[in-house]
């Protein structure tokens, strides 16, 4: 008969043991819960749950129980009947407070894990779509979209470069996915179509006119299948910033193809929630102050000088900015928040090739100058109007920097200024 030493028997015990103990959160079910998230950095603080609580008794919803972190409170309920009709009830609340703006609501499924056992970093393994359930979308990039957006500087560009160099033409726009170019002289359109194949060939289809007066150009292949890729890349690092807003533990976010993105959030219930959270879209756009004019009293007369546009600071204060762009968001590829010297929040932005040498020529021009970092926000809101919930698209502008140009700007910059560095989700 075989024998084996005593402490091999007791290794073998302490492990099943162990594995016994750690595998224990399995066995409890998941509970339907309604998560409250903060958005831009509002309070969750301990007046907001006791409304909120106050709230759910005043209509007999009996929480199961209550948890509180600096990021979210989690309002656990013991049937999924009562969670949807709880979390009514806390959307009507915060819509009628004029909060639905500052905090997000998310039905959620959570695990049911005993707090010592929570204690001991146990916790279930999180399960598919395929044995837990949750939403699935499939999302795809609007190719008319990228192609408006990085068409149009190609417009501004080709405008200066004409100017420069002294070429007479009649107008050049863009149409659907097209820029037109119309020239005013046969010598006019030689010298175009030279300077547009000198500094555009890599990135456009040029095609002169059957009657020599119009010159049509478009994106390349190679350009419009590196576009929806940059935009792809964008896209899914947005989207994993906002899926933690819906307190998924392990969601699956990625390309599928050249233009789609799969997006896979176990456990989540809300599929109308989860679509309005992902498809917010945020951006940011670089502009000069106009520094001649009077903001408070372009505000108080309603008369906005001439190339100029009225935005407002987070403070509420008017601001004249100049409507010509600087830079827009699509040249931006990567957006990581810090903190500067000083501890102060920031964020480090680093640009493209082409983004990096526009920036660089135009903020050379423009040392000393005024710039304004303005973020520009689509969001999905839900306001009840004669008892019916309505949701309806709203973009709002906000300027969140002011700085003066110090220096010619390119590649990597970094803006200050921000409230915290959840800013630059």
């Amino acid at each position: 008969m075989n024998r084996y030493p005593l402490w091999k028997y007791l290794i073998i015990m302490v492990v099943v043991l162990v594995s016994s103990l750690y595998a224990l959160p399995n066995l409890f079910p998941s509970q339907p819960a309604v998560q409250i998230t903060a958005v831009d950095d509002a309070p969750l603080d301990q007046a907001l749950l006791d409304n909120i609580q106050q709230t759910l008794t005043q209509q007999n919803f009996q929480p199961k129980a209550i948890e509180q972190d600096s990021e979210k409170f989690l309002i656990r309920f013991d049937s999924t009947d009562m969670q949807l009709a709880a979390a009514d009830a806390i959307k009507a609340f915060l819509l009628q407070q004029g909060l639905a703006k500052r905090y997000s609501t998310a039905l959620n499924l959570v695990p049911a894990t005993p707090q010592w056992l929570r204690a001991l970093n146990a916790q279930p393994m999180y399960l598919g779509l395929d044995l837990r359930g949750g939403v699935h979308f499939l999302m795809e990039v609007d190719s008319e979209a990228v192609v408006s957006k990085n068409l149009n500087p190609y417009v501004r560009d080709i405008k200066d470069t004409f100017r420069n160099e002294k070429v007479a033409y009649a107008s050049v726009v863009r149409k659907g996915d097209k820029i037109s170019v119309i020239l005013k002289s046969p010598e006019a359109i030689t010298k175009a179509t030279d300077l547009l194949k000198q500094n555009y060939r890599q990135q456009l289809d040029i095609n002169v006119g059957p009657q020599g007066g119009a010159i049509s150009l478009q994106l390349n292949q190679e350009t419009l299948t590196s576009i929806k890729r940059f935009a792809v890349k964008q896209n899914i690092m947005t989207l994993r910033k906002r899926v933690n807003e819906l307190g998924v533990a392990e969601p699956i976010i990625q390309q599928q193809g050249l233009d789609r993105i799969v997006v896979q959030l176990p456990g989540v219930q809300d599929s109308a929630r989860a679509k309005d959270i992902l498809g917010a879209t945020a951006t940011l756009e670089f502009r000069l102050v106009d520094e001649k004019n009077n903001a408070i009293q372009a505000q108080n007369t309603g008369r906005i000088p001439t190339g100029s546009k009225l935005y407002q600071d987070r403070n509420g204060l008017p601001i004249l900015l100049k409507r010509r762009v600087m830079l827009t968001g699509d040249h931006i590829t990567d957006a990581q928040a810090g903190y500067d010297e000083n501890r102060q929040p920031s964020v480090t932005i680093v640009l493209d090739s082409k983004g990096a040498k526009e920036f660089s020529r135009v903020t050379g021009k423009h040392i000393g100058d005024a710039m304004a970092v303005v973020f520009i926000e689509t969001l999905i809101n839900t306001k009840v109007v004669d008892g019916k919930t309505i949701k309806e698209k709203v973009t709002t502008e906000e300027v969140i920097n002011v700085a003066t140009i110090q220096d010619q700007l390119s590649k990597r910059f970094q803006i200050t200024g921000l409230d915290s560095p959840k800013e630059s989700s």
